[in-house]
C-alpha cells in the first residue's frame, strides 16, 4: 500500500486557523490524487480535538463542517499495526519509545529532555 502518511496534528491545522502552516498546506496540496495513510488512533485524535475545540468555542460548527467535508474528499486508509509483548520488549532494548499503542517513535534527547520523532508525543526521560 502506498500513500502519504498524515499525522493528526497536520490534519488539524486544516481545521484551526491559528494552527495553519505552510507545511500543512503543502501536505494538503500534495495529497491530490494520493491516498492518506493514518494510524488506527487517527480518527479518535481528530474527533477528540474537534469536540474539545467546539466546547471551548475555539471553532464554529460551520468551520467543523468545512473540515469534515475536506476530510470526506480524501481517500483515508487506516493502518493497523499488531503490537505484541515481544515488540514492546524489542523497542525498549533499542531505545525506541512507545508513544501510544501501535505507534513507535525514536527517542531523542534535547537539552536534557526526551522527545520523539512524532510531533504529538514528548517522552519523559524514564519512558
Amino acid at each position: 500500500m502506498s500513500g502519504i502518511v498524515v499525522d493528526a496534528s497536520v490534519a488539524l491545522a486544516w481545521c484551526f486557523p491559528e494552527e495553519a502552516s505552510e507545511y500543512a498546506d503543502t501536505v494538503l496540496v500534495a495529497l491530490e490524487g494520493h491516498p492518506v495513510l493514518v494510524p488506527a488512533v487517527w480518527a479518535l485524535e481528530i474527533m477528540n480535538a474537534v469536540v474539545v475545540a467546539e466546547r471551548r468555542r475555539r471553532v464554529s460548527q460551520p468551520e467543523v463542517r468545512r473540515f469534515v467535508e475536506l476530510l470526506d474528499g480524501l481517500t483515508i486508509n487506516e493502518l493497523s499495526l499488531p503490537v505484541g509483548w515481544n515488540s514492546l520488549k524489542a523497542t525498549h532494548r533499542r531505545q525506541i519509545g512507545c508513544t501510544m499503542p501501535g505507534v513507535f517513535a525514536v527517542k531523542k534527547e534535547i537539552r536534557g529532555k526526551w522527545f520523539s520523532a512524532a510531533p504529538w508525543a514528548a517522552l519523559s526521560p524514564n519512558s
